[in-house]
């Protein structure tokens, strides 16, 4: 499907399941929002670098783990808001990563 002029994907709540890949997510470049809390979504976060216009990105609830992927430190980054809470993420945060981080009003 061409999704390149997508918006917003809105599915939380749905309990959908899989995995979410950078390369099923390269057409999704002008994708701003992007809310999945609440599903059975699995895997890393890699496909995050997929998503560049991203601004909001709401992933809480799944089965995500690895850790954070470097695209969030980036001071140049859109993204706004970032909740992956209840998941199963791993690692450490540098200083200079954390230093990018609050300038997020909500990590």
């Amino acid at each position: 499907y061409d999704l390149v002029n997508l918006k917003a994907f809105l599915a939380s709540d749905n309990y959908l399941v899989g995995t979410i890949d950078a390369a099923g997510a390269s057409n999704l470049m002008s994708l701003q929002e992007f809310r999945i809390d609440v599903n059975l979504f699995l895997g890393d976060l890699s496909f995050m670098s997929a998503l560049p216009s991203a601004q909001v990105l709401n992933m809480r609830g799944n089965y995500f783990a690895g850790s954070l992927p470097e695209r969030l430190y980036d001071a140049s980054t859109a993204v706004m808001e970032f909740d992956v809470s209840s998941n199963f993420l791993e690692g450490t945060i540098d200083a200079a990563g954390a230093k990018n981080l609050m300038r997020l009003p909500e990590f």
